[in-house]
């Protein structure tokens, strides 16, 4: 115990470490720990941690690296340190080993590591603690739209931008990390929903990824009941299309903050002021672009934030996003853009409105704190652009769902059967809804669930509120694709995956009384009985 408050102490914010292995440095992981990799033979508990301050302060801490002490790339240091985020691990010292990958055994507790062909012949431990993220830092997007649109390769491209995955997963040589299921690599299209567990900074986003085939229209209402917020991929040839106004109807009916990423802006005939113009045909005038395209077509090069008002360019795998100041040709697009969307954001405010409408200037402070509660509200849908496979405006995606998009608790109540609501709550007594059931041929079945209340841990015992059965949770999983991991407790808002729920199905709500019920997502009619 004494040792887990140590490391706990420890922990450091991770947006100022820099690159140590070359590649991109990595994003930081909720509750990022700096903590030391030692021999097999030093595994003994006392001689892990000498103390917090040793860890954050000591010679061969990053504060000394960056004070220009450059101890990592002494080869004879006997404890190097790591960064860890999500299952990717890279040495500070490059000489010693490049890459080690955590096993699926624990992100919480001891974890072993796999050893590399470039390291010495001993194994290596990392003891890191990892916490889980609470509620007010926690994001769920669910990726809805049209088949075709990108959806699987926007969520794909945040996985890797954040550092979560090695490589850029792709539906179209099925190597996808979502896309995982025979049928879905033989079709090339998404059939079940995936989750995409994304760390950006200090925060998880949970990205679902659903099909957007008529046929599984369904499964993608399901789960967009478990998110706070709706994205819809659109593409900017081809506009907003049939799924993309169904989904986009009940998105209205569930209440859920909505969102639009134009994607593809680089294939040939795409046209971003063609595409804003149907958007907003469609959908109406309360959508206002946040990043705009620097040319489109074969021209497109980058995006730029309109409300930072900064160029952003993707340059390569290696090198990352580029902040720069906007182009001379784009600054009268860019005001142009800025002030459709202060016009719109300011009708969350009544006081703003007003000096906006008597000409006085609203200032960035202003603008940036009033725009998550217009877009919670409905008064503002954000519209992004970008490529998904050239990466381009993925950052800007990421950081305004940390910074703007919704958190679990603004989201609203959650109808129940018997016609009262529950708003998410972590001091609340532990309650949870399903929103989706799989069955793995290795594992069995697969509930994915959305935490309502409280904290869910391994070995708690809750009561099914349609059968009146306690159902025990033998282990709590955070699942990219097919991969799980486990971790030692889920708390309100996160998205978990429990294993071997026997009674429990889709729709089923688990908590300590029994007595809580979900209300059911409202699904489509089936349409084979009239057939």
């Amino acid at each position: 115990a004494t040792q887990r408050m140590a490391l706990r102490l420890a922990t450091t914010n991770a947006d100022s470490f820099s690159n140590m292995a070359g590649r991109p440095p990595l994003r930081p992981y909720p509750n990022l720990l700096f903590a030391r990799i030692l021999p097999q033979r030093h595994t003994r508990p006392q001689r892990l941690i000498e103390s917090a301050e040793a860890i954050r302060k000591g010679p061969h801490s990053f504060a000394a690296a960056r004070a220009g002490r450059k101890s990592w790339e002494n080869p004879q240091m006997p404890y190097p340190q790591a960064a860890i985020s999500g299952k990717l691990v890279q040495s500070a010292s490059r000489r010693l080993f490049s890459q080690v990958f955590v096993s699926r055994r624990s992100a919480d507790g001891l974890v072993r590591l796999s050893r590399n062909r470039q390291s010495p012949a001993r194994k290596r431990k990392l003891v890191v603690i990892m916490a889980a993220p609470t509620t007010e830092h926690v994001r769920n997007v669910v990726l809805v739209g049209q088949d075709g649109a990108g959806k699987t390769s926007l969520a794909e491209a945040m996985l890797f931008v954040a550092g979560d995955t090695q490589r850029m997963g792709t539906t179209s040589d099925g190597k996808s990390y979502l896309d995982y299921d025979p049928e879905e690599i033989k079709r090339r299209f998404t059939i079940n929903t995936s989750i995409a567990p994304v760390h950006y900074k200090d925060f998880k986003i949970n990205v679902l990824d659903t099909s957007g085939h008529p046929d599984f229209m369904g499964e993608a209402i399901s789960t967009m009941q478990a998110a706070e917020m709706a994205l819809f991929v659109v593409d900017a040839v081809a506009g907003p299309q049939v799924m993309t106004t169904r989904l986009w109807k009940y998105a209205e009916d569930m209440r859920l903050s909505r969102g639009v990423f134009i994607n593809h802006i680089d294939r040939e005939h795409a046209n971003f002021d063609t595409a804003m113009a149907q958007l907003q045909a469609r959908f109406g005038k309360r959508l206002g672009a946040v990043t705009i395209p620097m040319g489109v077509d074969k021209d497109f090069k980058g995006v730029i934030d309109v409300i930072r008002m900064n160029a952003h360019y993707f340059k390569s795998d290696a090198e990352g996003e580029v902040v720069e100041d906007i182009p001379a040709e784009y600054a009268a697009q860019a005001e142009n853009w800025r002030e459709k969307l202060v016009e719109l954001v300011v009708e969350a405010d009544d006081e703003l409105m007003m000096m906006f409408l008597e000409g006085e200037e609203i200032t960035q402070e202003q603008l940036e704190g009033l725009l998550g509660k217009a877009i919670t509200e409905g008064l503002f849908v954000p519209v992004f652009v970008g490529s998904t496979i050239i990466k381009q405006g993925i950052v800007g995606v990421m950081e305004d769902i940390c910074s703007y998009f919704p958190s679990p608790t603004a989201h609203g109540r959650y109808e129940l059967a018997n016609g009262d609501t529950i708003r998410v709550d972590e001091a609340k007594r532990p309650a949870a809804f399903v929103f989706k059931t799989l069955s793995d041929p290795f594992v069995g079945r697969l509930s994915f669930v959305k935490v309502i209340a409280g904290t869910l841990e391994p070995g708690m015992e809750l009561i099914n509120s349609r059968t009146g059965k306690k159902e025990r949770l033998g282990h709590i999983y955070v699942m990219l694709g097919k991969d799980t991991t486990d971790v030692k407790s889920a708390k309100a808002g996160d998205i978990i995956v429990v294993p071997k729920l026997s009674e429990t199905r889709t729709g089923d709500t688990l908590s300590e009384t029994g007595e809580i019920s979900v209300a059911p997502a409202k699904l489509p009619t089936p349409m084979y009985p009239v057939a």
